[in-house]
């Protein structure tokens, strides 16, 4: 009885000698690093756009802004001939009718002033000829013989003659100065009225262009402004913008962003793999065909850099793939010789990178040089070689035996 209460004490106290530690310690998991050649993935978002398309652009002779009033549904399918973008005439008819009002008065003004002009022509010759006349008349009848005439009719008579010479004179030159102001006056009009007949052209021209049709059949798309924006009803847009497309869709290639951090390695020529949002169990293979020169932001208020990557599609299948569907791509980059470790042996210590290598029983840090990784491997630039054994737990945070008894010891209690 008294054997069986101090069992059942020493049960609920937790005696040492019950809690003891017994068996191995957990051993500390290892890799062995390898020399390999690394190919890193990175992924990449974009859309798909087409090679080869025709631009509708607004049209390119027009002298000013033009408002889009209607749009053809973007993505959808259009006829040779279809009416694809509609453009405002409100203003472009206003201008039709004010220009026309402006004709109109310039033309009874001009009207007008050729009348005047030609009566106060008319005026003037019959003035020249009164004074040729009268020139004339005082010429023949001048008196010169100082025999029947005093000295002051002679003088009186001379000055009459010179008078009317000098009346001859002044009624031709006024006649000159009057043809040559009305056709000054002319001209200023028929300045006015060409003006006006211009207006009339630019807004019947406008006129005549306010619809955009399709060229050929195919798939209308918008295009997208520095933004992202999609040309909207509403917008003014201006002489040779381009407005929207039709692609050629069996000829499609993928256009991607890839983040600066992540484009080390890019290059022409390596493969790729897209994945379309809509039919994410599909991939078609693909190919690097160009990357940019220099990473910019995707939009202008964005600081993070971007660079474009143009990808080549194998294979297109039209009834999957269209012109600006949304896409993800992964990107196979490097494919140098290297030594490749898991990221989990990679570990920080006194704000250096190391490595637990083991050397015997033991495991000692070596300082790590790292070179480009991918989510779970990393390249090793200088550091460990291949065949070395590396821990992928910090063994320096490992249990041991001695640890391991003390910890169950002293979690034990320590009771006697």
């Amino acid at each position: 009885m008294r054997a069986a209460l101090l069992l059942l004490v020493c049960t609920a106290l937790g005696c040492g000698s019950i809690a003891s530690w017994s068996g191995a310690p957990d051993p500390v998991p290892t890799v062995t690093v390898v020399s390999e050649v690394f190919v890193r993935s990175v992924g990449a978002e974009g859309n798909l756009r087409p090679v080869d398309a025709t631009q509708l652009v607004t049209p390119a002779d027009n002298r000013g802004g033009m408002k889009i009033a209607w749009l053809a549904p973007d993505g959808g399918f259009v006829n040779e001939g279809d009416v694809v973008v509609r453009f405002d005439g409100t203003e472009a008819r206003a201008e039709h009718v004010s220009g026309e009002a402006d004709l109109e008065v310039a033309n009874r003004k001009l009207e007008q002033e050729r009348l005047h002009t030609a009566q106060a022509i008319r005026e003037r010759e019959r003035t020249a000829a009164l004074a040729g006349a009268e020139m004339k008349t005082t010429q023949q009848f001048q008196s010169k013989d100082e025999e029947i005439y005093s000295r002051n009719q002679i003088a009186k008579s001379e000055i009459d003659a010179e008078l009317a010479v000098a009346r001859m004179d002044h009624a031709d030159k006024s006649r000159l100065i009057e043809e040559r102001l009305g056709a000054s006056k002319v001209a200023l009009l028929e300045l006015s009225r060409q003006r006006a007949q211009l207006s009339i052209d630019i807004a019947q021209s406008t006129l005549d262009k306010l619809e955009l049709k399709a060229p050929h059949a195919g798939v209308f798309v918008l295009r997208t402004d520095r933004r992202g924006n999609l040309t909207q009803v509403g917008d003014t847009v201006w002489p040779g913008q381009r407005l929207a497309e039709l692609p050629q869709l069996d000829h499609l290639e993928a256009e991607v962003y890839v983040l600066e951090a992540d484009a080390a390695g890019l290059a022409d020529g390596l493969p790729a793999e897209v994945f379309l949002d809509a039919h994410p169990g599909t991939s078609w293979p693909a190919t690097i065909k160009k990357v940019d020169k220099l990473a910019k932001p995707r939009q202008r208020e964005d600081s993070v850099q971007y660079f474009e990557v143009i990808l080549s599609l194998s294979t297109i299948d039209p009834g999957l793939m269209k012109p600006g569907q949304r896409m993800h791509a992964t990107l196979a980059l490097g494919g140098d010789e290297a030594i490749v470790v898991p990221r989990q042996a990679i570990f920080e210590r006194d704000g250096e990178t190391i490595a637990w290598r083991r050397v015997g029983e033991t495991f000692e840090p070596a300082p790590l040089q790292l070179g480009v990784s991918s989510p779970g491997r990393v390249t090793v630039l200088s550091g460990l070689s291949a065949g070395d054994e590396v821990a992928v737990r910090d063994p320096s945070r490992a249990g041991s035996p001695g640890d391991s008894e003390s910890a169950a010891t002293d979690g034990g209690g320590g009771g006697t």
